[in-house]
C-alpha cells in the first residue's frame, strides 16, 4: 500500500484529514516502526 493510498483510506474510513496521517506515517517512520519497501510501506521487525 502506497503511503498516499493509506493516508487517503483511514482519513475516509476515521474521518482524519490526510495531512494528519500522514503526519503520523512520517513520525512512526522516523521511530523506525514503519519503513518503505519498493515504495510500500512495511512493517518493521
Amino acid at each position: 500500500m502506497t503511503q498516499e493510498d493509506l493516508a487517503r483510506l483511514v482519513g475516509n474510513s476515521k474521518g482524519d484529514s490526510p495531512a494528519m496521517v500522514e503526519m503520523v506515517l512520517v513520525q512512526l517512520m522516523k521511530e523506525g516502526a514503519i519503513g518503505k519497501l519498493n515504495g510500500r510501506l512495511v512493517v518493521n521487525p
